[in-house]
């Protein structure tokens, strides 16, 4: 979504929400993987936001540069 330009809270929020979740019931997620609080950590930032908000030019950078880490 970010590739493709949708920076809306409302529209980014919920697949956040579904990639936490899905990290969360992983079964084999070793330990030190910080993934999961990176993911977190943006879902209480997007939370404490107004559905009709949008991500600025730097937060999106910034998602994209964790979400690539996170890998």
């Amino acid at each position: 979504m970010l590739q493709l330009g949708i920076t809306a809270i409302d529209e980014v929020l919920p697949h956040i929400r579904d990639l936490s979740l899905a990290l969360s019931h992983y079964p084999n997620m070793p330990s030190s993987y910080t993934g999961i609080q990176t993911v977190k950590d943006w879902e209480q930032k997007m939370s404490s936001m107004a559905a009709s908000d949008n991500m600025s030019d730097d937060q999106t950078r910034q998602l994209k540069l964790d979400l690539d880490a996170a890998c």
